[in-house]
């Protein structure tokens, strides 16, 4: 029985969309005076990913932050700039693993033999980073990281995108 509730039960914790957020900002800015916000284009045009993501993440934002009362404007507060890191982990499960069919070590065949080789999958590793810096300043004011494991094949990468956004503008102070 346990040979079917393990790779069961791996697989839903593989499977995971929990997504880890965290935030930090200055706690001598008063964030209540943030009502307008402009994107920091020379910073966003050197991250490293498809031009479709990025617009989802700009679309996602821009979303997000209009939720919360700040609106995009060209007479802006708030320079809002992001940058994106994914790397991929390779995961190797050296187990014992139950098989059935053919064994050549047996005559015809055999349900149920036990065997040691690795199975290895992998999954992307995700980090956005959003960081609001003070327009008149030019100072880190807030800055919010979410780490997920990303889902390269969904249909649905808006979805996705947004949901990893939300999470992480959710933790800014207002």
């Amino acid at each position: 029985m346990r040979f079917i509730i393990y790779p069961f039960l791996l697989l839903i914790i593989l499977n995971c969309n929990s997504i880890r957020v965290f935030s930090d900002f200055d706690r001598n800015v008063d964030f209540s005076n943030y009502k307008n916000f402009s994107f920091y284009k020379s910073g966003i045009d050197q991250v490293l990913i498809s031009d479709l993501d990025k617009n989802r993440i700009i679309n996602s934002i821009k979303l997000n932050l209009d939720s919360l009362g700040i609106k995009e404007n060209s007479n802006s507060d708030i320079l809002v700039n992001f940058n994106v890191d994914a790397t991929n982990q390779i995961i190797i499960n050296n187990g014992l693993h139950y098989n059935y069919g053919y064994s050549p070590y047996y005559w015809g065949y055999n349900y149920g033999y036990n065997s040691y080789y690795p199975i290895t999958s992998s999954r992307i590793k995700g980090e956005l980073t959003i960081d609001f810096i003070d327009a008149k300043t030019k100072r880190l004011v807030w800055q919010g990281i979410g780490h997920g494991f990303i889902n390269v094949y969904m249909k649905d990468r808006d979805k996705q995108i947004n949901n990893f956004v939300k999470q992480i503008i959710d933790k800014y102070p207002n």
